[in-house]
């Protein structure tokens, strides 16, 4: 079985949901997953008045049920992205969970370590972007450049 959205739904019935005694599927937690190349995403609703410890914990113990699965049907797990998300879909919290680091002080001895790479989202930031180009520099030919310029020229 690949790693797939499947796999991943599998996984998260074996987590329990830290506000009730269901798991995350059947808490309705889950919003998204995906998984490609051994990377595998995916967005969850946050937990009222979760902070970020809890959140952390979550996304190991999410990032275990699925590499322990991932590991039965021998199919690499490489990273797990876990958003954290607002009822309404907002961003809270955002963290990657990476096998093989020592950086996990709350992990269990028998378990391989692992790394947390977080950043919280901040809804009143604006997201990053790059520099704007304009339509006739990011044209590829410069034939496509000549199109583009002579259709920002006014018509006569």
């Amino acid at each position: 079985m690949p790693l797939d959205k499947s796999l991943i739904t599998e996984a998260l019935r074996t987590v329990p949901d830290p506000a009730g005694g269901l798991d995350l599927i059947t808490a309705g937690r889950l919003r998204h997953a995906a998984a490609c190349d051994g990377l595998a995403s995916i967005k969850l609703t946050a937990p009222a008045g979760a902070d970020r410890d809890a959140l952390d914990r979550l996304a190991r113990a999410a990032h275990r049920a699925l590499a322990g699965l991932c590991r039965g049907v021998h199919e690499p797990l490489v990273a797990l992205n876990v958003e954290f998300q607002t009822e309404s879909g907002g961003p809270v919290y955002s963290t990657t969970v990476r096998e093989g680091s020592q950086s996990a002080p709350q992990q269990p001895a028998q378990q391989p370590p692992v790394t947390v790479r977080s950043r919280a989202c901040d809804p009143s930031r604006p997201p990053r972007r790059g520099p704007t180009r304009s339509p006739a520099s990011s044209a590829s030919s410069p034939s496509a450049r000549a199109r583009a310029a002579s259709a920002s020229r006014p018509s006569r």
